[in-house]
């Protein structure tokens, strides 16, 4: 069974919900193959700095603590005051592509990292520098990374996903698909406990088990 995780590098109920999602897979990493899908949520003439919503930016995040028991750290804080760091979706949906490409089967631990850097260490995600880094984790070639990050064949890979997504009628982040058998079941829309994730989880593939035999 596949479990296809719809995520954007800039979903804050994303980065909520990765505690969850890893204690998850851990659980069931004997029976799933993991992938992720970016929903390009912040680009184009969406992309800002982060001080134009930091007001928003704030209020969400303190909703999000009271919810999930999750902390935003400060650095995100202190970064809603700056100019120079870029609301944008599309580095971060790049590095995750470029990344399907080799290593497939590290993309959702990338992905659930730029979430962490984003909003608890505080990088920038519109900056190359920034998410190159990150990918060093992964690689070698920091220069090669950069250059992915900047590539028209980058971009070309970001952009097939967020057309996947669109397609897919899917309206937010986090999303998680099961693909059992070749029937594809949305688990869950949003932000959800571990508890209740099991709860669907055990639920659809009792229902549909027949596809596994």
């Amino acid at each position: 069974m596949e479990l296809i995780y719809g995520f954007d590098p800039l979903c804050m109920w994303s980065y909520a919900f990765t505690p969850n999602l890893r204690e998850f897979v851990s659980r069931h990493e004997k029976e799933l193959f993991t992938s992720v899908v970016c929903s390009g949520m912040i680009r184009g003439g969406l992309r800002s700095t982060i001080s134009s919503f930091s007001d928003r930016l704030s209020k969400v995040a303190e909703n999000i603590e009271t919810v999930s028991g999750i902390s935003f750290g400060q650095p995100f804080y202190n970064n809603l005051f700056r100019d120079d760091v870029i609301m944008d979706s599309v580095p971060g949906s790049i590095a995750i592509n470029a990344l399907k490409m080799t290593q497939k089967n590290k993309v959702l631990d990338l992905a659930m990292q730029l979430s962490t850097s984003i909003y608890h260490d505080g990088i920038s995600p519109g900056n190359v520098d920034d998410i190159a880094e990150i990918m060093s984790a992964y690689t070698d070639d920091v220069e090669d990374i950069k250059n992915v990050l900047t590539s028209d064949q980058g971009k070309y890979l970001a952009y097939q996903d967020f057309q996947w997504f669109e397609a897919a009628d899917l309206k937010q982040t986090p999303v998680v698909i099961l693909d059992i058998g070749g029937e594809l079941v949305q688990l869950t829309k949003g932000y959800t406990t571990l508890e209740k994730l099991e709860q669907v989880y055990e639920k659809v593939v009792e229902e549909y088990k027949y596809l596994l035999n």
